[in-house]
């Protein structure tokens, strides 16, 4: 009985009850093919009603029969456990984690080395650039600097004679004109 149990299981745990296991092994392979397993499964109730009739003597004791079933349940039964209950939680709190980093202190290191190369365009050109892609170009460690830490595009803005600019990230509540938005403008004034 414990045998045709342990097949029911996964087909050719029971035969490694009987201690036949090259057959078990075989079972237990053919058991991973899709198309395979219900035949699979029962060849190996068959195969072990007969080796019960037969009156083999097991080779395990039925503690240790018992212990093979009570793995055979809890190993997969933790797995889909992780799978479904806690790895969603982990994904979810390091994605968060990783969203907090986004901190304003990031944004304005950030915005540091933006304004620093505007400010270089500035000494080269006489101007700030139209657009903040002007200073971006084909530099692909600029590339980072279309978007805030949030994912959020710059508002950048010159005035007409591009003497002056200002740039703003919307913050963390990614809503402009709120209290946690970083702003960074130059000191030159002119229209």
């Amino acid at each position: 009985m414990i045998a045709l149990f342990l097949t029911l299981i996964f087909p050719g745990l029971g035969h490694f009850y009987y201690g036949k296991n090259k057959k078990a092994l075989i079972l237990v392979g053919l058991s991973f093919i899709p198309f395979v397993y219900p035949f699979t499964l029962l060849y190996g109730l068959y195969d072990v009603y007969k080796l019960n009739k037969s009156g083999l003597v097991p080779v395990l004791s039925r503690r240790e029969a018992i212990t093979v079933i009570l793995v055979s349940i809890a190993v997969p039964l933790a797995f889909l456990f992780t799978i479904f209950f806690i790895g969603p939680k982990v994904y979810v709190s390091t994605m968060s984690a990783i969203k907090n980093v986004s901190n304003p202190k990031v944004t304005k290191e950030t915005m540091h080395d933006i304004v620093y190369a505007l400010e270089r365009y500035y000494a080269h050109n006489k101007r700030y650039p139209e657009k903040l892609t002007d200073i971006i170009s084909d530099n692909p460690m600029r590339k980072k600097w279309l978007t805030d830490p949030w994912g959020n595009s710059y508002v950048y803005t010159t005035t007409r004679k591009r003497s002056s600019f200002k740039l703003i990230s919307a913050g963390k509540d990614e809503e402009r004109n709120t209290s946690d938005d970083v702003e960074m403008s130059n000191t030159a004034s002119g229209n």
